[in-house]
């Protein structure tokens, strides 16, 4: 005689959750003209989840811009039998849906696309709407870092955001063509004021365009009113350049938050000590180091065979001091 068994294989029940993939490898910085987005620095090379916390920055910060909520349309009702306005209710409610969807695939469409630089160490974060200002999102997260940096900081692999609000390739005949309106635009607001500004240039394998060229083409286009100043500036025109991608953006409150650098909000990390609320406080910790200063040295082998013990005699008429025994 002979038995047939059967093996039965259990089903997973509990299943991970998978993470989405942001590894390196998708489309390039150098396909895209015109563009705008936040240039991120990166720690250790750790490309797949500083990528990770570049998403999560965005989703968290961009959604303050947009406005999700679908205000209620209203519903013309007819007149007729009960069966007739339950139809009419039943329309309503099914083009209000529709509108809530179409509303939500236009949120999803004003996201935002990560990009390979092909240059170690940086990540860019490209905005799909134009709406969508990177100074300000910028300074929002800096501010809130800022803010309570031991419960709101959430960056680990992020170093440094770098905001471009433009791109070209880099030629001078493009950067004068992407900086004289913005350059225009930005300046147009402060007609009555005088402010001081300074160029800052940045660069990763790229030698196209000369230092001094694209600080005297920027000089150029900046109002007479305006001067530059190496300290205490109150407007930062950043230059980034990528190989042969040429960025730029205009930074207000730059040294304010302390250059859009993450990593000196981490080292500013710890809480600051608590002061001493009273004179009297301070004044004892003054008298003890003096103290402590004033004693003798022993040496450490004269403490080790013998125990000093001190005894203080103040009701004493005659002997008043300190006796060793």
């Amino acid at each position: 005689m002979t038995k047939d068994f059967v093996i039965f294989f259990p089903k997973k029940s509990m299943k991970r959750k998978q993470k989405q993939n942001y590894s390196s490898g998708g489309p390039s910085l150098f396909s895209f003209n015109s563009i705008q987005g936040i240039l991120f620095t990166i720690s250790n090379y750790s490309d797949k989840e500083s990528r990770r916390e570049a998403a999560a920055l965005f989703e968290q910060y961009a959604s303050l811009d947009y406005d999700t909520f679908v205000a209620p349309t209203d519903s013309k009702e007819e007149k007729g039998d009960d069966a007739t306005k339950d139809v009419s209710n039943f329309v309503d409610i099914a083009k209000e849906i529709q509108k809530e969807v179409s509303s939500l695939k236009k949120n999803q469409q004003t996201g935002f696309q990560l990009l390979d630089t092909h240059c170690k160490g940086y990540i860019f974060l490209r905005f799909l709407d134009r709406k969508e200002n990177p100074v300000s999102m910028c300074q929002r997260i800096m501010k809130h870092f800022m803010e309570d940096p031991l419960n709101n900081l959430q960056s680990r692999y992020l170093n440094r955001m770098i905001p471009v609000q433009n791109t070209c390739h880099g030629t001078i005949e493009n950067f004068k063509a992407m900086a004289q309106p913005l350059i225009k635009t930005f300046f147009e607001q402060y007609e009555n004021a005088k402010l001081k500004y300074k160029v800052i240039i940045k660069r990763c394998n790229s030698n196209t365009l000369d230092n001094q060229e694209v600080i005297t083409t920027i000089c150029n286009f900046v109002p007479l009113r305006h001067f530059a100043a190496m300290k205490d500036f109150h407007v930062a025109i950043l230059v980034t350049m990528i190989r042969n991608i040429c960025m730029i953006s205009i930074c207000t409150e730059y040294n304010e938050l302390l250059e859009l650098n993450i990593n000196a909000i981490k080292g500013n990390k710890q809480a600051p000590n608590k002061k001493s609320e009273t004179k009297g406080e301070e004044e004892e910790e003054e008298t003890t180091e003096e103290k402590m200063e004033d004693e003798p040295q022993q040496s450490p082998s004269r403490l080790k065979k013998k125990r000093r013990i001190i005894y203080k005699i103040h009701n004493l008429n005659d002997f008043n001091g300190i006796y060793l025994l």
